[in-house]
């Protein structure tokens, strides 16, 4: 590779790395300072989104040359989707607003400029090394967040102890020292992958634990180790995590006496796992009864997902204001954009695409690739959702998507 072609990777993998720092300052900042109205807080994100956008057109010209039949396929591919989605809500008497604003805008905007700009870099070491600089920077900042917690003053009485946001934007910068901790061996980023380990179950979402659990899964499953170890590792987890839960209730008590808590420990000494989603998931699997052939479009269940979930919990149909809700589960999601068949069909080539991965190829984009699929695909196939409007599961589709293709560039 000449020395044009790297700069013009750095490039593009600098707008990756650099979405996410913003992102990351953005929830910062709104939660060190929960006081800021909602006014200041609109106008915060309308500048990251600007920010954001100026670093990405630098680079757009590059992406488009690089990649323009795919770039002209994905656009019209999602025009054409949102399209029939947008009829299929009109046909139902369903106004478009919420399919425009929460959903097209979002997949138009970030998520397809990201996998495109991730399917565009050639190196994909250079992507790699760029996200683990960025990844220090992106720990530093999210920490910051933890300062009202910690130091307890009564200046920042309304932040929270709880932090879904900290967890899932810190379980990425995790993943990234771990698996350079499993390449080199460096002691230094294990005591930092400890340190951001136990931030998370103090601080953090049990979703995030579930990331961790799935990249130690899939490094074993990948990893050019004996087959005794690949049996001997995975019972030795199960053994910690038995532990770990058997010792809930202990490590509770140990946390009180430093005057500290953790809802994860809580969640899981109670035995409650599950999230409090039941109502939203039978509110999504009772529309897809309703429509199982066609579902109701992308971005076109908002609506019917407020009013049912409404119903069932007893609110019939007072909805002062319709939001963009959604099943939370990956798979009811797509069922519900586009059927049962497609649905499933979309949902299960995300979830399995991963056993693509060759079990001797130890190049960089495999790690991406598994650190991806871990940290974006799994939330949002069992805990979460957000297929086609968050940026992260773009990286990993458009990754999986020339997978192939890109491991030639690297003798690692």
């Amino acid at each position: 590779m000449n020395k044009t072609e790297r700069q013009i990777d750095e490039k593009l993998s600098f707008y990756v790395i650099f979405f996410f720092i913003i992102q990351a300052l953005n929830g910062t900042i709104k939660s060190i300072l929960p006081f800021l109205s909602k006014d200041i807080q609109s106008k915060m994100s309308l500048l990251a989104g600007v920010l954001i956008l100026l670093v990405m057109v630098k680079s757009l010209r590059y992406v488009f040359k690089r990649s323009h039949v795919m770039f002209v396929k994905s656009y019209v591919l999602f025009f054409i989707l949102y399209f029939l989605g947008a009829l299929l809500s009109l046909m139902r008497g369903d106004p478009i607003n919420l399919l425009i604003s929460a959903s097209a805008f979002w997949t138009f905007i970030w998520w397809l400029p990201m996998g495109l700009f991730v399917y565009s870099i050639q190196d994909k070491k250079i992507l790699y090394n760029t996200l683990l600089k960025g990844s220090y920077i992106m720990s530093f900042i999210l920490f910051l967040s933890l300062i009202p917690v910690i130091l307890k003053i009564n200046f920042f009485v309304n932040a929270k102890e709880y932090n879904m946001f900290f967890s899932y934007m810190l379980i990425f910068p995790l993943l990234l020292h771990l698996n350079e901790y499993i390449r080199n061996k460096k002691y230094s980023l294990l005591i930092i992958c400890l340190i951001e380990f136990f931030a998370i179950v103090l601080y953090g979402s049990r979703g995030a634990l579930l990331c961790l659990l799935t990249f130690l899964i899939l490094k074993i499953f990948y990893g050019q180790i004996s087959y005794i170890k690949k049996v001997l590792i995975p019972v030795s987890l199960l053994a910690i995590i038995i532990f770990f839960s058997a010792s809930a209730d202990y490590f509770l008590q140990v946390l009180s006496e430093h005057n500290l808590s953790s809802r994860t420990l809580e969640k899981i000494a109670a035995h409650e796992m599950e999230g409090g989603r039941d109502y939203i998931w039978e509110a999504g699997i009772k529309l897809i009864s309703e429509r199982p052939v066609i579902g109701y479009g992308l971005g076109g269940e908002f609506y019917q997902m407020t009013y049912q979930a409404s119903e069932i919990l007893g609110h019939g149909n007072m909805v002062s204001k319709v939001e963009d809700l959604t099943p939370h589960n990956g798979f009811l999601q797509l069922m519900l954009n586009f059927g049962i068949l497609i649905g499933l069909i979309v949902g299960l080539y995300i979830l399995f695409s991963i056993l693509k991965l060759k079990t001797n190829d130890n190049s960089h984009v495999k790690d991406l690739l598994i650190i991806t699929f871990s940290v974006f695909i799994i939330p949002a196939m069992t805990v979460s959702d957000g297929i086609f409007i968050k940026p992260g599961i773009a990286i990993y589709l458009y990754l999986i998507l020339n997978y192939k293709k890109h491991i030639i560039y690297e003798q690692a």
